[in-house]
């Protein structure tokens, strides 16, 4: 799974100094995305790790989505986030019905 330094950059911190902009923007919720599925990665009992990604995908969503609707990550950061966003899902949810099996 890649996840490209772009992503990072998209939704990188607000530059309003808004304390709920930067909460919206996701990056403690993608950096807590990447340690699971790196756990996901080294480990044989993967199902539950794999279920919480799914679950930080969908708060990470609905966060780009405040963001952009509290107008702290651009329209087209927001365009490329959620492309992301989706295409992870989709390793994801492959991975998991797949068994789990690396």
């Amino acid at each position: 799974m890649n996840i490209s330094p772009e992503f990072f950059v998209s939704i990188g911190p607000c530059h309003r100094g808004n304390e709920i902009c930067a909460e919206a923007g996701g990056g403690h919720c993608l950096g807590y995305l990447l340690e699971i599925l790196i756990r996901a990665k080294y480990t044989k009992q993967r199902h539950e790790l794999l279920e919480q990604a799914n679950l930080m995908l969908e708060i990470l969503r609905f966060q780009m989505r405040l963001a952009k609707d509290l107008q702290c990550l651009k329209v087209e950061s927001y365009g490329f986030a959620a492309k992301a966003i989706d295409e992870i899902g989709k390793l994801v949810g492959g991975w998991l019905k797949s068994g789990g099996k690396a």
